[in-house]
């Protein structure tokens, strides 16, 4: 079974604010000392070729610099026609702080939520790790998967607002619109985008003969 090099990009998205005061209300540093309003470039290095069973942890911060005590909340959305993720050929994984590792797990919108206090003048660490199935191989078959990650922070005591509950138990579904009516503020603070150069092989599934891939 051939094995296959894999080139993956991840970059940190600029901040789009949902709100003119908002772009103040939400810092993202590199390094936890250095803050900014918005992040640019690679987070893991576009040069490194990947390959079946490495496991890559990347990092980010995020600071709450309003008045107000607010909820940072991550929703990873992904485009996943080849069942990448679906299949556990590539696996992510969040972080916030010193909480454990939270999975991604797709579901009708492919989104997978993670809540966290954040008090005023509060940071917090952000970990991404993303883990490539040892077992996933293929003689010729390459197949792709995008996904971005954004981070929202809102006011703690908005409460949702009319019609946020979405009907599918994703709170905030839709950003950076969500909750707009009630939230005095909501930013979508930092992307993490994984798709442009990301190719992976896809471990045959069962049923699989020859050199096909099962669809």
């Amino acid at each position: 079974m051939i094995r296959s090099l894999v080139v993956v990009t991840m970059c940190l998205l600029s901040l789009m604010p949902s709100s003119a005061h908002a772009a103040d209300e939400l810092g993202v540093s590199r390094d936890g000392r250095t803050w900014a309003d918005h992040l640019d470039g690679s987070l893991f290095d576009s040069r490194l070729l990947w390959v079946p069973g490495d496991v890559r942890t990347a990092a980010f911060y995020v600071r709450n610099q309003a008045d107000d005590s607010g909820t940072l909340t991550i929703s990873v959305e992904s485009r996943d026609p080849d069942r990448l993720l679906r299949d556990d050929d590539l696996r992510i994984e969040t972080r916030v702080g010193d909480q454990g590792w939270v999975a991604l797990e797709q579901r009708d919108g492919a989104y997978r939520w993670e809540h966290s206090a954040l008090p005023a003048g509060d940071s917090r660490r952000v970990q991404v790790r993303a883990s490539f199935d040892p077992a996933s191989a293929n003689d010729s078959q390459r197949d792709h998967v995008g996904f971005r990650f954004m981070v929202t922070l809102a006011d703690a005591d908005a409460g949702a607002g009319p019609g946020d509950d979405g009907g599918d138990g994703l709170p905030g579904a839709g950003l950076p619109d969500t909750g707009a009516p009630a939230v005095g503020w909501t930013l979508v603070v930092a992307g993490i985008a994984i798709g442009t150069g990301l190719a992976l092989m896809k471990r045959g599934r069962r049923g699989e003969t020859g050199h096909g891939t099962a669809r």
